[in-house]
C-alpha cells in the first residue's frame, strides 16, 4: 500500500502534512489513508511482450487468452524464468512480474526415400520415416 495522506479533523481530502495551529485546543482525530499498489505482469513471447495485465497487490494475473506461437514449436506454458516450470496461477502478485512462454520443439521427422521402380517415365518410391505417426501424401 502507498500511504496517500490524512483525513479526519483537517477534511475529508487526503493531506500529506498536517498543521495544528498553535494554541489549538480539543481532541484531533486523523486517519490514515492508503492506496492498494498496482503491479504490472509482462508475458514475455522471446524478447518481445506478447501482453500487460496490471493487478492489484494480493490478486491474480490471468493468462493471456490466446497463446504465442514459435515456428517448429509449440505453446507449453508461462514461467518465471526461461525455460522454466509452469507459473502457478493461484499465486499472489505482490510485486512486477515478469512471465515467459515456454515451447516444445516440434521433432522435425527424418524421412528417406529410395526409388524402387520405373515404369514410362513414373517412379514408385518407398519412403520411410522416423515418425510412424506421420501420414505421407503423393503429390
Amino acid at each position: 500500500y502507498t500511504f496517500i495522506g490524512w483525513t479526519g479533523t483537517n477534511g475529508n481530502i487526503p493531506q500529506l502534512n498536517i498543521t495544528i495551529d498553535h494554541g489549538s485546543m480539543g481532541n484531533k482525530t486523523y486517519t490514515a489513508n492508503f492506496d492498494i499498489n498496482s503491479y504490472t505482469v509482462t508475458y514475455k513471447n522471446g524478447d518481445n511482450t506478447y501482453y500487460t495485465d496490471i493487478v492489484e497487490y494480493g490478486e491474480k494475473t490471468t493468462a493471456p487468452v490466446t497463446n504465442p506461437v514459435k515456428s517448429h514449436s509449440y505453446f507449453s506454458h508461462w514461467s518465471l524464468t526461461v525455460d522454466g516450470a509452469a507459473f502457478d496461477f493461484d499465486t499472489a502478485i505482490l510485486d512486477n512480474t515478469t512471465l515467459y512462454a515456454v515451447f516444445n520443439t516440434i521433432e522435425v521427422p527424418t524421412i528417406t526415400h529410395t526409388p524402387t521402380e520405373w515404369t514410362n517415365g513414373n517412379v514408385t518410391v518407398d519412403i520411410t520415416s522416423s515418425h510412424n505417426d506421420y501420414e505421407y501424401a503423393e503429390r
